[in-house]
């Protein structure tokens, strides 16, 4: 973290000046001016949204979306051929090679420094969120809900 001393924004709300905005008014500021105090020391954060912001969520899921559609447009190679994304869960199907799949992944884990995938491959079934999806002849079936752990 880089340690930006006191600033204004980041002082308790009793020590600012009344004049001064407060940073959610200003457009994308309660995006880009999150910060905490350490041992006596103001920080800001340099990415992402803070944890436990209303407007985190949404913020990720339209992060994601944007950075979807630079994966799908910038890839050269093979694209499975349905893919869907709830916020920042992906689930696809392919009737191409596991070696083309693994490419597919290889490229979608390399694409961003700051992000980090895991993936399962399966040719029969694969839980997605509180669901399980299968193959049965040429459909992909869902079926209710996961028991939890």
């Amino acid at each position: 973290m880089k340690n930006l001393g006191t600033l204004p924004f980041l002082r308790p709300a009793s020590q600012q000046r009344a004049t001064y905005p407060p940073p959610y008014t200003t457009g994308w500021g309660f995006l880009t001016l999150n910060g905490f105090a350490f041992n006596g020391k103001y920080y800001r954060q340099m990415g992402g949204v803070t944890m436990g912001s209303k407007m985190g969520p949404s913020y990720a899921c339209l992060n994601m979306g944007d950075i979807e559609e630079q994966i799908l447009t910038s890839c050269t190679g093979f694209l499975p051929q349905l893919l869907k994304r709830s916020n920042d869960d992906v689930v696809g199907c392919t009737q191409y090679t596991r070696y083309n799949l693994e490419q597919y992944i290889n490229y979608v884990s390399n694409f961003h420094p700051a992000l980090q995938f895991t993936s399962t491959i399966s040719e029969l079934e694969l839980p997605f969120l509180d669901i399980k999806l299968s193959i049965y002849g040429d459909k992909l079936v869902r079926h209710g809900a996961l028991p939890e752990n």
